[in-house]
């Protein structure tokens, strides 16, 4: 089994590497508007934070169960996300597990996606395990993809970034950082609440980093900020494989490979301005 030094290590490189990519000119981030990831607000300006998050993932979840293709972001160069099976019942439970996860950690009206986004996870993954029709791992873990891109979008929308309050950081990070952690992180440790078994942690471990580092574009983050934003979201993803129940100690090896993979791959799918990755080989 390899020790934590080896996977902290390669973090650590991918992060330096990615760090080389940004130009000196990339001062500007890149950033949504509500329009762009499909909020479907009801054009009122008194819905709370979490209601119009959990109206994006709504949105999020509906565009993938109806079309062949998801684009993990607007960019014609970004990742595609496979479709889900799900149907708009089983998109309103989910969205409504959300709902109740929030209301329940009384976050209803909190201005701090620090806060809101992992009960979002935590009430959404929890509902997978239930909701009749996701019949193998592998449709799970779809729409667990869809769920943090859905995720990283919401944090990019013009104005968002006064919803990131430095005082919910983690002491070691930004808080643009300690959100990408906290939506891979808790999204990993409850890969066995969402009703996958301890062989599908390294599958889904790996495409939910995949895919959060590949939604960066969206995140409205700048070319300067994904070497950080990388460090900490795989770091997330491997420090939480010890809070999933039947996770083998035997298999952290190959996880921690499949995670740092899955970071790897999708570097070449981020699209902001500053940064290239003609140069990774």
């Amino acid at each position: 089994m390899k020790s934590l030094f080896s996977w902290s290590v390669l973090i650590v490189s991918i992060a330096l590497l990615v760090s080389g990519c940004s130009s000196s000119d990339d001062g500007e981030s890149s950033s949504s508007t509500a329009s762009d990831t499909g909020t479907t607000g009801t054009g009122t300006s008194t819905s709370s934070l979490a209601s119009s998050v959990i109206g994006e993932l709504s949105t999020s979840l509906i565009s993938a169960s109806s079309s062949r293709q998801s684009r993990v972001s607007s960019r014609s160069t970004s990742k595609t996300l496979d479709p889900i099976s799900l149907t708009s019942a089983q998109i309103t439970l989910v969205v409504d597990a959300a709902t109740a996860a929030v209301a329940a950690a009384s976050l209803d009206s909190s201005e701090d996606l620090i806060q809101i986004m992992p009960k979002i996870i935590e009430g959404t993954q929890a509902k997978l395990a239930t909701v009749v029709g996701l019949s193998n791992s592998s449709e799970t873990i779809k729409v667990i993809n869809v769920i943090g891109n859905s995720l990283v979008k919401s944090i990019g929308i013009t104005g968002r970034i006064a919803n990131l309050p430095s005082a919910s950081a983690d002491n070691d990070s930004t808080a643009t950082e300690t959100v990408l952690s906290k939506i891979t992180s808790t999204s990993v440790a409850n890969l066995d609440e969402a009703g996958l078994s301890s062989a599908d942690i390294g599958t889904a471990s790996s495409e939910l980093v995949e895919t959060v580092v590949g939604s960066l574009g969206s995140g409205g983050i700048s070319a300067t900020e994904i070497g950080g934003a990388l460090e900490k979201i795989t770091a997330g993803a491997v420090d939480s494989l010890d809070q999933i129940t039947g996770f083998s100690v035997s298999s952290l090896g190959d996880t921690i490979d499949n995670i740092t993979s899955g970071a790897t791959a999708a570097l070449g799918d981020i699209v902001i301005t500053g940064y290239t990755s003609d140069n990774l080989s």
